[in-house]
This record gives structure tokens, sequence and C-alpha cells, in this order.
């Protein structure tokens, strides 16, 4: 076991990885709120967003290869036989599952599309059972799951959840999550003999310009650039850069299940964070019951009886 593995198979250290990644991207749901504000992106069409969005990663991207290069002082380039990996991974993780997250969340509400999308988290963990027979269902996990859940729906609660469903929202969303949950898999998989780094940097960045092309092709275009814009862009491509490679890192060490599950805590830090940044108010009981719901179920997920 190499030095990098015991520091990302250490529980405490699994720990304080995944809540960092999660409290990054839960970071990403005011980020990008602000920053289609500061594009001039907010009544923007679907191109507009996926360019905004092909950009981000593909920035991203590149700031991982740089960092990579940096520290081997020399162009770093995959092996051939890894570049099948990568594309399958950068189709699937980056391209696809925002693809379908962008056009589903233009269709319906921000409330309903964080429930939909949020089936991801528990359709890795199911996912996992059929695949790998190390990372098998039990009692525990389905407990977990439930409650997790639960904790999801009640974040969400009283946000103006309507009764309708459409294929273009929640069924794009839905979608969306079940590549999530793939690709989560498809991440250990693939990870296995790479250096996570440069596979994270050529994902992202093959996915990135796959959805800068399609924006594009869509008619996208970004309306606003100043000096703010930037700096929000800058800091939503650093800490997609910073999380998947992270999370890239743990999958790689550990089971796919015990690592997904700490995706259910994004609504969570989501919620808080956009009552400090966005003003919403963070402070209501819900917020302290799911809270507690995911929290339950994380460490249930995670429990190993002795």
């Amino acid at each position: 076991m190499d030095k990098v593995q015991q520091q990302f198979t250490r529980k405490r250290n699994v720990i304080f990885f995944a809540l960092l990644c999660t409290v990054l991207w839960g970071s990403a749901y005011p980020g990008v709120k602000i920053g289609y504000e500061l594009f001039g992106l907010v009544n923007a069409n679907v191109g507009s967003k996926l360019l905004f969005a092909g950009y981000r990663f593909a920035v991203a991207g590149l700031l991982i290869l740089i960092i990579c290069c940096a520290m081997e002082k020399q162009l770093v380039r995959p092996r051939r036989e890894d570049w099948k990996g990568i594309l399958q991974l950068g189709f699937m993780q980056t391209f696809l599952q925002y693809f379908f997250y962008y056009i589903g969340l233009s269709h319906t509400s921000g409330s309903k599309g964080a429930i939909v999308y949020a089936t991801g988290t528990f359709m890795s963990v199911i996912f996992a059972h059929f695949f790998y027979k190390n990372d098998k269902m039990n009692v525990a996990k389905v407990v977990g799951c439930i409650i997790g859940f639960i904790g999801i729906v009640v974040i969400n609660l009283g946000n103006g959840i309507e009764g309708r469903i459409s294929f273009a929202g929640e069924g794009m969303l839905f979608i969306g999550a079940t590549v999530f949950a793939f690709s989560s898999l498809l991440s250990k998989h693939i990870s296995k003999g790479q250096n996570p780094m440069t596979l994270t940097a050529y994902q992202m960045l093959f996915g990135g310009v796959g959805l800068v092309v399609l924006g594009t092709l869509l008619g996208g275009s970004i309306a606003t650039i100043n000096t703010a814009a930037i700096m929000m862009f800058l800091y939503l491509a650093g800490l997609s850069s910073i999380a998947f490679t992270i999370w890239t890192l743990l999958l790689k060490y550990n089971s796919v299940s015990k690592i997904s599950i700490y995706n259910a805590l994004m609504p969570i830090f989501g919620a808080v964070l956009s009552g400090i940044f966005l003003g919403d108010d963070i402070w209501s009981m819900k917020t302290i019951v799911a809270a507690v719901c995911v929290s339950m179920g994380i460490y249930i997920v995670n429990w190993e009886n002795k």
C-alpha cells in the first residue's frame, strides 16, 4: 500500500476529504446562481448555460493539467491504452451528466430538481451491489439510504414543489442522476492503474470542450464579462478541479457505496451556503431535521458490524 492509498483509506481522512468535496460542490449552488447574474445568464437559453458549464469544466481540467505538469516538470500525457477510459469518463461524468442536468433544470423548479437529482446518490449504492462483489447491499445500507433520502426531501419541503412531472424536466434530471451514479462506478474501474489527477484533468477537459461545442451549436453566448464575473468563474472552475480530483482518489481506494453516500450532504451544504450568500433562511427546523437525517444515513451506511 503506497502513501497516497494510506492517506485516502484512513477513516478520518476519508471523512474529511468526502466532506470537503460535498462542501465545495454545495457551494456551487449559490455560486452558479451568482455566476448567472454576473454573466447575464439568468434568462438565457439552454445553449448559453451549457456554454457556461463547458467553459467551467474545460478550465477546471486545464488547471489540474497545469498542476500535474508543474509537479512532473514536463507535459503530462496519458498512455495510449488510457485514452479509451478517459474519453468514456469525460463523456459520461462531465458531458452527458451536465447535458441532462442543465436541460432538466431549465424545465422544472430548483426544489424539485434537487430532490430528483439526489436520487443519484442512492443509485450509486444500489448499482455497486451489482458490479462489485465486496460492495453488496445489506440492511444498514438500505436503512441508511432511506433515512438519507428523507433528509433530502425534508430540506426541500415548502419550496414551491408542484405536482406536475415532465420528461423535459424531471425526466431529464432523473437520467442525469442515473448517469452520475453509473459514472461513479466507471471512475472506480478506469482509475485503476492511472494517475487520478491526469485522469481527472483530461476527462474534464474533454467533457468541457464537448459542452462548449454543443452550447455554441445551440446558439449559446455569454452576455456580460467583468472582473466580478471572472472571479466567480475561476472559483467555480477551481472547486470543480479540486473536488473531482479528490473524489476520483476516494473512489479509487474505497468502496463506491461508502463514498457516494456523502453526496447526500450536498443539498444540506447548498442550503446553508445559499443562506449565507443569497440571504435564504437556514435556521429553520426543516434544515436541522434534514441535516440530522442525512448525517444518520451516512453513518448507518458506513457502519460495520465488528
